[in-house]
C-alpha cells in the first residue's frame, strides 16, 4: 500500500478537526460551556475581612458544586456559573467602585451581596435597582432598610431578625431566674434598629430591657464597655450585630471581669470561634442561633457543603462560607425555576416560588408583612448552648418573619 505523504497527512488531519467542529456532539459540548456571570461584592481586605472574606470562599465553592453537577439548563441550553468577585475594602467608595465595574465592565445581571451592613448596601442600592441587577444578599440583620418595594431586585437569605423569638424563648426557659437584659452593639444606625427589635422580643418574653450600649465597630478592647455594663447590673447580656471574633472577645473580657450571667445571640456567633478565642472557662452559658458544623446531627446537605468547601477551598466550613454557599445555590434555583437569564423574569418567578431547597430542609419565602415584599428565603435553623467550652444542640426551630 502506498504511504501517505506528509502534506496529505496534514490535509486529512485538518479535515478531521473541521468535521468534528461542526458535528452535533461538539456543538452540545460547547453549549455546555456557556457562561452565566455572577458578580459579587465582598470584604477581602480592611475591617471585617478576617471573617467576611469567607463569603467569597463559600460562593466559589457553591458555584463549583453546581457546575460539577452540570450547571444550569435554561430552555435546553447549558450554563456554567462564572463568579466574578470584587473587593470593596469595606468602604462606601469601594462598594461603588466594585459594583460599577461588575455592572458596566463585566456586564453582570446577577449579583451576590457579600457585605451584610446596611449603610454599605445603601451605597450601591440605586446602582443595582436602576440597572435591574438581581441581588441575593447574604445573611444580614433584616432591618427595614435592607428590603422592600423600593428594592424590587433584592432578595436575601435568612436574616437575624427571623431568629429573635426562638432564641429568647430558649433563654427564659433555661434561665428562669433572669429578669433583666442589657444589649451590646457596634455603633451603626442598622444595629440600633436591630437592638430595638431585640428589646421588643425580650420584653415579650417577660424580661426588662435596661438599655443599649454601643462601641466602635473595630473595637477589641471592651473593658471600658464592661464598666458601663456592670453599672446597669443586667442578668443577661445580649450580643447584637457583629462578627464572631468580636463576640468572642466581648465574652472573654466580660467573664474575666466577673460577669456570671448568660449571653444571648440571635446572630451566628460560630461556636468554634467562640470557644477558640474565649476558652473553655469563659465560653459558658451562651445561647445562640448558631450551627455546630461538627455535630453528627447536621442535615446531609450541610455535611455535603462542608465537604465541598474543604475540597474546593481547602478550609473548614464557617458560618460565613456556609451562608455564602447557600446564597449562590438559592440564586441558581431561582434562575433555573424561571428558565431565563433575564433578571426581571427571574425576579417575577422568584417571588412566586413555592418549592425551595435549603441546606436545612424545605424553605419558603417570607417578609411580605414585615417589608412589603416576599423576598427572604426562610428555613429551619438550629440553636445551641455553650457550657464550659462544650456545644449542646438545643434543637431545630422555625423562623418568625411574617
Amino acid at each position: 500500500m502506498k504511504k501517505l505523504g506528509l502534506g496529505m497527512f496534514i490535509f486529512l488531519a485538518l479535515m478531521f478537526v473541521f468535521t468534528l467542529s461542526i458535528s452535533p456532539g461538539v456543538k452540545s459540548a460547547r453549549a455546555a460551556e456557556k457562561e452565566l456571570k455572577i458578580g459579587g461584592v465582598f470584604v477581602l481586605s480592611g475591617t471585617g475581612s478576617e471573617s467576611w472574606s469567607r463569603f467569597y470562599d463559600g460562593v466559589k465553592a457553591g458555584a463549583a458544586w453546581i457546575n460539577d453537577k452540570g450547571g444550569l439548563t435554561i430552555k435546553g441550553e447549558k450554563y456554567l456559573l462564572k463568579i466574578i468577585g470584587e473587593d470593596t475594602m469595606f468602604t462606601p467608595d469601594g462598594m461603588i467602585a466594585a459594583a460599577s465595574k461588575l455592572i458596566f465592565n463585566d456586564k453582570v445581571k446577577f449579583m451576590i451581596g457579600g457585605v451584610p451592613v446596611p449603610p454599605m448596601e445603601s451605597a450601591i442600592e440605586k446602582l443595582l435597582q436602576d440597572n435591574k441587577v438581581l441581588t441575593m444578599e447574604i445573611g444580614g440583620l433584616g432591618v427595614n432598610s435592607e428590603f422592600g418595594p423600593q428594592k424590587p431586585y433584592t432578595f436575601g437569605t435568612m436574616v437575624t431578625r427571623a431568629n429573635h423569638d426562638a432564641v429568647w424563648a430558649n433563654l427564659v426557659k433555661l434561665y428562669p431566674q433572669a429578669k433583666t437584659v442589657a444589649i451590646l452593639i457596634p455603633e451603626d444606625p442598622s444595629t440600633v434598629e436591630d437592638a430595638a427589635r431585640i428589646e421588643d422580643v425580650a420584653k415579650a418574653h417577660g424580661l426588662k430591657a435596661l438599655g443599649v450600649l454601643s462601641f466602635p465597630f473595630a473595637t477589641y478592647d471592651f473593658y471600658p464597655t464592661w464598666t458601663k455594663v456592670f453599672a446597669m447590673k443586667p442578668d443577661i447580656v445580649a450580643l447584637g450585630a457583629g462578627i464572631p471574633p468580636i463576640w468572642a472577645t466581648i465574652v472573654k473580657q466580660g467573664r474575666e471581669l466577673g460577669f456570671k450571667g448568660p449571653f444571648g445571640a440571635s446572630g451566628e456567633i460560630d461556636p468554634r470561634t467562640m470557644v477558640g478565642i474565649a476558652g473553655d472557662k469563659c465560653a459558658t452559658d451562651i445561647v445562640a442561633a448558631s450551627f455546630d458544623f461538627t455535630s453528627p446531627k447536621m442535615p446531609p446537605m450541610v455535611k455535603e457543603m462542608a465537604r465541598v468547601i474543604r475540597e474546593k477551598i481547602g478550609a473548614e466550613m464557617t458560618a460565613e462560607s456556609f451562608l455564602a454557599f447557600e446564597a449562590i445555590w438559592l440564586l441558581a434555583q431561582a434562575i433555573g425555576n424561571a428558565q431565563s437569564v433575564d433578571p426581571t423574569a427571574v425576579k417575577n418567578s422568584f417571588e412566586k416560588m413555592t418549592k425551595i431547597d435549603t441546606p436545612t430542609g424545605p424553605g419558603k419565602l417570607g417578609g411580605l408583612k414585615t417589608y412589603g415584599v416576599n423576598h427572604i428565603v426562610l428555613r429551619p435553623f438550629p440553636i445551641v448552648r455553650i457550657m464550659n467550652g462544650k456545644i449542646e444542640d438545643l434543637g431545630w426551630f422555625d423562623p418568625v418573619l411574617p
